[in-house]
């Protein structure tokens, strides 16, 4: 209604575009909300414990690595490097004693560096819808 009364110089942009670039997108953002749900969960379930304190600086910068070695471009991408950071985490604390970390963190920025949509990031891309190409 308020289209009609205002000249077409005057209304924005946004309110000129299409319904359907309008229309919300709850479905990833479901699902995104239900994996982070079931993460928490089997967080607590592996604990027992949940507080705030665990959920800090360090967590978050694990997680960072966990989606840069991986890849941002697909949810399947930054598991798989969730799973091959925690299994070299492992291997390398084996190995190397208190110098882990170190290597931990060159993994880190060679990944960046030399791949940086991550190991699985270009083999798990989906593809760009047809409306965006």
């Amino acid at each position: 209604m308020l289209d009609l009364l205002e000249p077409e110089n005057v209304v924005p942009a946004w309110k000129r575009w299409s319904p359907i670039l309008l229309r919300p997108r709850t479905d990833p953002e479901l699902f995104e909300a239900a994996v982070s749900g079931l993460a928490g969960a089997l967080f607590v379930k592996q604990f027992s414990f949940a507080a705030p304190s665990l959920i800090g600086f360090g967590l978050s910068t694990e997680v960072l690595i966990w989606v840069a070695v991986g890849g941002r471009n697909a949810l399947l991408a930054a598991f798989l490097g969730a799973l091959l950071v925690r299994s070299v985490e492992g291997v390398l604390s084996d190995r190397l004693g208190d110098y882990w970390l170190l290597a931990l963190g060159m993994l880190f920025v060679t990944t960046v560096v030399l791949m940086p949509s991550g190991l699985f990031g270009q083999i798990l891309m989906p593809p760009v819808p047809r409306r965006f190409r």
